[in-house]
Formats: C-alpha cells, sequence, structure tokens
C-alpha cells in the first residue's frame, strides 16, 4: 500500500535534500499541492514530473517499472518510486 504525502514541507525537504535543486522541490510541490491539495500519492507526484521545466521532452520508462525519468536540457531528473517511498535525483547520463 502505498502512503499519501500530506506534508509541503516534507516534499519540498526530501527534494532538496535528494536533488539539491530547491527549485526542482518549490515547483514540483506547489504543482502537487495547486492540483492535488493534501493527498497527492508517489504515483501522482511521478505524473507530475513532466510539467516542471519547459524543456521538458517526454516521459520514459526505464527498466524498472516505478521508475521514471523527464529530461530537461543536458540533465535528467529521476524520480523513484518504490515501496512507497519517492526520492528524486538529478544528474547526467
Amino acid at each position: 500500500m502505498m502512503r499519501h504525502i500530506k506534508s509541503r514541507r516534507f516534499i519540498t525537504e526530501t527534494l532538496s535534500l535528494h536533488n539539491n535543486q530547491p527549485w526542482l522541490a518549490r515547483e514540483l510541490s506547489q504543482h502537487i499541492y495547486s492540483t492535488y491539495g493534501h493527498s497527492a500519492s508517489p504515483k501522482t507526484i511521478s505524473k507530475l514530473v513532466n510539467p516542471l521545466t519547459d524543456e521538458y521532452h517526454q516521459i520514459h520508462k526505464l527498466t524498472h517499472t516505478d521508475t521514471q525519468f523527464a529530461q530537461t536540457g543536458c540533465r535528467y531528473t529521476y524520480l523513484w518510486v518504490n515501496s512507497g517511498d519517492t526520492s528524486i535525483y538529478s544528474g547526467d547520463i
């Protein structure tokens, strides 16, 4: 069973920690709560990666079914949703 993330602060701090990109955490948490309120699940979060930047091209599935990434320019943002935990990582591929 996937837990629901009810805290905007939790999302922002988690994304900032893993990604070291506070702007991404702010954009994502703002988008989540403006659209879904306080009941956004990790699966919902994964669907919201694509509108983060104007340079977003297309969301792709990786080998793990719960892992998705969005290409933003020459950088990639990884969203890992596994066993109810959500983490976002950023880096070059």
